[in-house]
């Protein structure tokens, strides 16, 4: 019977397999397609993935401080990325780094999510459970982030495919829930908000079936609870690695909760920033708060025309709350969540999750939907062809869009904006220092977080011999030596500024790197004292 544990997924049309492989062929094409085009930034913390994949390969499986195979590695000041980097690991060492090597691995990890989540559907009984890729492909929120090397779409991902295996468990075979307690590590290892999200989602999933989980066998049992504790090591060894980590990761955030203020206070900025979260107006109206990096030009994170079949979805579940453990499963699937990203100021990279329930709850209300026009005699061929349809074209014209027109959308490339010019400078270096053999190269900190990554990225060790990062104001501070073979790479302020100060001689750019938009971007300049200075 439907309300049974027990009950095994149908077998589904060959219809519906055919969509479901036509769905994974247009998410992985839109994912894949001029994906070291857009974004047109590629970001330190992508850079970040190469180089400590890089490393441990090199230094065999050793981090910088000599652990082997180390649980966390070091990003700027905190020991916050892991499996990531485990997971970069053989395409580093078959292909070397690069922007396509890195981005494609994190796409590939997203569509074995995407079609996680359409299995997590089948076992629902969803006749739309072939959706899953499309739903999640034509969502702007993981249009850009599917196509980045940020772990936190990682994290997501395997959130999709703990799901699915939980589900499956729950549903038919008790002995899925190996898999799914390894799909619950893998998200939780991914991102540091992945901790949030499976502490949140695991008590909820253990104590709304906990009858379900006393009923299997005491080998079982014993064996799942083993599982867990090794899949728990790494996270005790990180603590004894590094016994202040949690209060260094939010001293760096500068979270409320090391703020000299009462409990009750924080505990209310708690609560504001969880609601925050769940809030269906960050999410379906555009949000010019976050950074331009994250978001599509005037789009919101998820479709509108998501909301209506969502509110459905949630209908449903909530109809089917006692019933079904699996619809039980999805409505408790946004309650973790905003959970780690609510310790500090709301983010999108540490909310990046709620693409899951987001797209399961608006498959849910689709298969509804359907019921209701059934009614009506609309035949489940051609209604599944006109989504597909529909779906599939949105996926093309989000690409169409991204490619043509993004390198415009935000026109501040600079630091608090989009952070250009990673690709296309280092590439210059690259061809200057070849050129000239004496030459030393400063680039300018001023335009990325952490500009150094990409020395390590881009070039070979005899280049990075004559590469440093050295902005022109240290210079203008204070009188420092010149060798006279330094070339700065300056932004247009660096370069307005030592133009205006009489103690520079500012030649003629050797090279210029235009901005997409067209204006002035990156020169190469010898800058030198004047006599006088």
């Amino acid at each position: 019977m439907p309300g049974t544990d027990r009950t095994r997924a149908p077998a589904a049309p060959p219809l519906e397999w055919w969509l479901f492989a036509l769905a994974l062929a247009v998410y992985a094409v839109t994912r894949g397609i001029g994906i070291t085009r857009f974004p047109t930034f590629f970001f330190c913390d992508e850079a970040l993935q190469g180089n400590l994949a890089s490393q441990l390969l090199e230094n065999n499986f050793r981090d910088h401080t000599g652990t082997l195979l180390p649980p966390y590695f070091l990003n700027d000041r905190r020991w916050a990325v892991s499996l990531s980097v485990y997971v970069h690991l053989i395409p580093v060492w078959l292909f070397g780094k690069s922007v396509a090597c890195v981005r494609l691995t994190s796409a590939a990890v997203t569509l074995l999510g995407a079609a996680a989540g359409g299995l997590a559907l089948k076992e629902m009984r969803n006749r739309f459970w072939w959706t899953a890729p499309l739903l999640v492909g034509i969502t702007p929120l993981f249009f850009v982030h599917a196509r980045l090397g940020f772990e936190s779409a990682m994290m997501a991902s395997f959130f999709f495919c703990f799901l699915w295996a939980y589900f499956v468990y729950r549903n038919r075979d008790p002995r899925w829930v190996f898999a799914a307690l390894f799909f619950g590590a893998c998200t939780f290892y991914a991102y540091t908000a992945g901790q949030g999200v499976m502490l949140v989602t695991g008590l909820a999933l253990l104590f709304s079936d906990l009858r379900y989980h006393l009923r299997q066998k005491k080998a079982l049992l014993a064996g799942a609870l083993l599982f867990a504790v090794l899949l728990a090591l790494p996270y005790v060894r990180y603590r004894r690695l590094h016994p202040r980590v949690v209060r260094d990761q939010l001293a760096v955030l500068d979270s409320y909760w090391l703020h000299k203020v009462p409990l009750s206070e924080k505990l209310r900025e708690f609560g504001t920033n969880y609601a925050a979260g769940l809030d269906p107006r960050y999410w379906f109206l555009p949000n010019d708060k976050e950074f331009a990096r994250h978001r599509m030009d005037g789009l919101a994170f998820l479709p509108p025309v998501f909301l209506p079949f969502i509110a459905v979805g949630i209908f449903v579940c909530l109809r089917k709350f006692i019933r079904s453990p699996l619809h039980r499963a999805v409505l408790l699937t946004p309650l973790g969540v905003p959970f780690s990203g609510a310790a500090a100021n709301i983010q999108i990279l540490r909310l990046l999750a709620m693409i899951v329930p987001a797209v399961l709850l608006t498959a849910v209300g689709l298969d509804q939907v359907y019921t209701w026009l059934a009614r009506w005699r609309v035949r489940y061929a051609v209604f599944s062809a006109a989504c597909a349809a529909a779906l599939a074209l949105h996926c093309a014209y989000l690409t169409r869009a991204a490619l043509l027109y993004g390198p415009t959308w935000e026109r501040d490339y600079g630091l608090y904006g989009i952070q250009w010019g990673a690709p296309q400078v280092f590439r210059a270096i690259h061809e200057e220092l070849a050129r000239s053999k004496n030459s030393r190269v400063l680039v300018s900190s001023t335009w990325a977080n952490n500009p150094a990554e990409f020395i390590f990225f881009f070039l070979t060790p005899a280049e990075r011999a004559r590469v440093a990062i050295g902005d022109i104001r240290a210079w203008n501070e204070r009188e420092t030596g010149l060798a006279g073979n330094e070339i700065f790479v300056m932004t247009p302020s660096e370069y307005q500024l030592a133009k205006s100060r009489p103690k520079f001689v500012v030649p003629p750019s050797i090279r210029s790197i235009p901005y997409p938009d067209g204006r002035p971007g990156f020169r190469f300049v010898r800058v030198r004292y004047a006599p006088n200075a």
